[in-house]
Formats: structure tokens, sequence, C-alpha cells
């Protein structure tokens, strides 16, 4: 079987000042839509990176 290479990123999605702060499936969880660009930014520069 052939060695792949992985790459694991984790983001976070709360923002405290905001109060978005409820855990992923919690009844009030939400996501601060700024960590979405943020995220799109950040795995675009893995796949270009590659």
């Amino acid at each position: 079987m052939p060695a792949t290479e992985v790459a694991r990123e984790l983001l976070g999605g709360s923002n405290t000042e905001k109060g978005i702060v409820a855990m992923n499936h919690a009844p009030h969880f939400n996501v601060d839509e700024t960590c979405i660009r943020i995220a799109v930014r950040s795995f675009s520069s893995l796949i270009n990176a590659s």
C-alpha cells in the first residue's frame, strides 16, 4: 500500500465578543462567518503550496 501524505487543520468558529461560544451539536451552536473566509484562505494556501 503506498504512503499517503495527509494534512489536517482545525479551525474554530467561536467569537466571545459576539457571544458565539456554543460547541458543535449544541442547540445554540453558531459560527462566526469571518472564520469561513479565514478557512478558505488557509486551506487554499495548502493546495497552492503543493
